[in-house]
């Protein structure tokens, strides 16, 4: 045990041992292994083994001690001349200078970085490889460089006053509101913070805008060739068939798969937006980006928020519903010749064009404004879970200013004690605990905030911050007013009760009147309105009976979307809020609310949430409510000669049938609410993060890390990929005994009783309780 543990036998030491050490010309250093001094003959080297043997005897094994063996050889043997190189007493061999690998040197002792070619310095592409901060890289010697090159251009050994002068890593001068963002350019460039969802993505954006282009050339295609031609195409004399469906039903399809598009591209930004601003450069953008909302409230009418970037497109969304019943009113049959033709409503289809426009142009503002804009997240992590916000707090020096905030009433209380908080989102660095490294997280730099960066470490100044009393007044958590205060409006007893109730009624009511002999609908009706198109091909009771009847189906939609958006939103809670807790897999790492449609639906088919798998499935297939019903109903004229309104009766009981699910969801809704109970909301950061900003959970050793750099790190660390059993549970509560602050916490670190998983491994496997039983075991545990 010593350096014979690294080298072997020990090398025999040459008569001329005062020359220094130096590795033949020929001898290829490898950057993976510390370099090695190379004697010239096989003579006894005693004298070097002894103080050296003892020494390394007492070393950490594994630890590389070798180029601190060399430099002492090579501080015993040398010169003491103003070169800094040992002196020869012989000529007859050539000399080469030898030198440590950039990763063993002494740190006072290394060489200066020389910029490799980019071809040749692009690094692993891994992000868990992307270096924290600028380090030397290993030096490829040139071909045919001599060892009297390398010596001339090698620096001298800095003098001890040299030394003294060379700042500690603490003293790094680091500017209070650009972080490490600025500091050369390594964090800048290998790890951007610009991930974006694939919908904010640029090729998103424009295949969207492909969409948008090829909708305008064909309105304005149909306008302007059935204006020249009197008419598109003769009427087959039906309302069943693939002409009907061509021009009553397909443009408002094709219309609802943009507007959806839209849609998730908006949802999209409002998710992204706060940790964009939280992660900008300047300060006013970041103040009080942790109150922006974090999702839209409801499509049926247009939620403004941010700078003209923002709401721009939100707006132009919004006027994007109207043009589904602005489709199913585009196509309407005119009378030319003697003939009944297909035209196109003019003025419908220009202000579609003028609507698409609009999208359009907005669109690009959506693309400049979120072009190589920094969102905060980085490469390979999407933060969508509630997972990910607490770690991104778990090392945070603001959440002092949250304690009690718990339990405030609205967002509008928070911001009171909040005001002018301008936190920030990225890398950071304590120069008070240089040992912590450098960590990806929420904080307020040292410059604008009292404080530093330094967490869990025994600091008093900041333990005293984060015990800071609840405000006078303020009750406790406990108090059952305040623990269950809260449901979204759209949840709450009376208004979900109500839509149950009068969405049953007037099904049924439809249905009666649909189907009594005196008012059959399939008999037809009297419009009331002329029917008869005008030089534009306008008719009115066409328009109203097809734009009315979509405009309802949208309403329908719409408004379904807010509560499918709610259900998706508090499930996470909800299985918190479970008496006996709920695995990570199934709460914390939840991300339903940021899924794409459908999307959610799989993942919840996958974690057995049958609820948010149904609704979230019929959210999507309710937008055939006003695409079918602005096709069913058209004009004609019976031979009595008087014309009526005739409905498609195919239409009709898709439409009769999706109702039926529609009601059938809302009644699904009223049960099991109550574990959605919360003191507040939950849709921006503020509120998300005063329920988790408990110690216990900040200190737990799944979120105690430094780094991580991709988010199946966190999931690893939160027992994903273990059997169920051995998975932890998670709680949303005040302790066991209702005595600690309401707040996410562990609440057991097995989803099983421990004393059974010890007498499993004892008596089955004989390993410890921390390896993993087979899938089939589960039969053994009552879940």
């Amino acid at each position: 045990y010593g350096p014979d543990r690294l080298f072997g036998p020990p090398p025999a030491a040459p008569e001329n041992a005062d020359r220094s050490l130096i590795p033949s010309p020929d001898a290829r250093l490898s950057p993976q292994y510390p370099a090695i001094a190379m004697f010239r003959d096989a003579s006894s080297a005693d004298d070097f083994k002894d103080d050296l043997a003892r020494a390394a005897g007492v070393v950490t094994p594994g630890v590389d001690d070798s180029p601190y063996i060399q430099y002492a050889l090579d501080a015993l043997t040398r010169d003491r001349g103003a070169s800094g190189y040992p002196s020869s007493s012989s000529d007859e061999s050539p000399q080469s200078p030898y030198h440590f690998t950039p990763t063993t040197v002494p740190a006072p002792f290394r060489p200066p970085s020389i910029q490799l070619p980019r071809q040749a310095a692009r690094g692993n592409s891994d992000p868990q490889q992307w270096p924290l901060v600028p380090g030397p890289r290993v030096i490829a010697l040139p071909p045919g460089t001599t060892a009297e090159d390398l010596r001339q251009g090698w620096p001298e050994h800095p003098r001890q006053a040299e030394l003294e002068k060379q700042p500690p890593r603490s003293d790094l001068n680091l500017d209070s509101e650009t972080g490490l963002h600025n500091i050369g350019k390594a964090l800048k460039w290998q790890s951007p913070l610009t991930l974006k969802p694939w919908v904010l993505r640029t090729q998103s954006l424009v295949l969207l805008g492909t969409l948008c282009l090829l909708m305008i050339a064909g309105l304005v295609f149909s306008a302007v060739y059935s204006m020249s031609r009197d008419g598109l195409t003769p009427y087959a004399g039906t309302i069943y068939g693939g002409q009907y469906f061509l021009f009553r039903m397909l443009p408002q399809l094709l219309a609802m798969i943009i507007l959806i598009y839209a849609q998730c591209i908006i949802t999209a930004a409002f998710w992204v937006l706060p940790f964009s601003q939280m992660a900008a450069d300047n300060r006013n953008e970041r103040q009080d980006a942790v109150f922006l909302p974090l999702y839209p409230k409801s499509f049926l009418w247009p939620q403004l928020v941010g700078s003209w970037n923002i709401w721009i497109p939100i707006f132009n969304v919004w006027l994007l519903n109207f043009t589904i019943p602005l489709q199913s009113s585009l196509f309407t049959v005119i009378f030319v010749d003697g003939t009944w033709k297909w035209a196109t409503v003019q003025g419908v289809a220009w202000t579609l064009v003028a609507l698409y426009v609009s999208f359009l142009l907005a669109l690009v503002v959506m693309f400049v404004f979120w072009h190589r804009r920094r969102t905060g997240m980085m490469r390979h992590w999407a933060l969508r879970t509630l997972a990910d916000i607490i770690f991104l707090i778990s090392q945070s020096n603001s959440l002092h200013r949250y304690r009690g905030l718990e339990t405030a009433t609205t967002r509008e209380s928070m911001w009171q004690k909040l005001a002018g908080t301008a936190e920030r989102l990225g890398f950071w660095f304590s120069p008070e605990a240089p040992e912590v490294g450098t960590w990806y997280g929420i904080g307020v730099s040292t410059g604008s905030e009292k404080g530093t960066m330094t967490e869990k470490m025994d600091n008093p100044g900041w333990a005293n911050q984060q015990e800071t009393p609840l405000e006078a007044g303020e009750q406790t958590t406990l108090d059952p007013n305040i623990r269950y205060r809260y449901l979204p409006w759209c949840f709450r007893d009376g208004q979900i009760s109500f839509f149950a109730v009068a969405s049953s009624i007037l099904l049924l009511a439809l249905i009666i009147v649909s189907f009594v002999p005196s008012t059959d609908i399939r008999n037809g009706f009297l419009p009331q309105l002329s029917p008869a198109p005008d030089a534009g091909a306008f008719s009115a009771a066409d328009f109203l009976y097809s734009f009315v009847p979509s405009l309802l189906g949208l309403m329908l939609f719409l408004m379904f979307q807010s509560l499918d958006l709610t259900l998706r939103i508090l499930t996470p809670w909800g299985e918190l809020a479970r008496p006996e807790g709920s695995r990570a897999e199934t709460s914390l790492l939840l991300d339903y609310s940021t899924c794409l449609p459908l999307e959610s639906t799989y993942k919840a088919l996958r974690n057995k949430h049958w609820r948010v798998a149904v609704v979230s499935f019929l959210s999507v297939i309710f937008a055939l409510l006003p695409v079918l019903a602005g096709g069913l109903f058209m004009a004609l004229t019976p031979p009595s000669r008087e014309a009526r309104m005739y409905p498609n009766v195919p239409a009709f009981g898709i439409i009769l049938a999706l109702l039926f699910l529609y009601v059938g969801a809302l009644i699904s809704l009223v049960p099991n609410r109550s574990q959605f109970y919360l003191p507040h909301a939950v849709t921006c950061l503020a509120e998300i993060i005063s329920f988790c900003c408990d110690e216990q959970l900040r200190t737990d050793e799944a979120f105690d890390l430094h780094m991580m750099l991709e988010s199946h790190d966190l999931a690893g660390k939160l027992d994903i990929g273990k059997d169920w059993h051995r998975q932890g549970r998670w709680a949303f509560n005040a302790g066991r005994n209702d005595d600690e602050r309401l707040g996410v916490k562990r609440y057991s670190k097995y989803t099983v009783n421990p004393k059974k998983l010890r007498a499993y491994d004892r008596r089955a496997r004989g390993q410890l309780i921390s390896a993993p039983l087979p899938h089939n075991s589960s039969s053994l545990f009552n879940r």
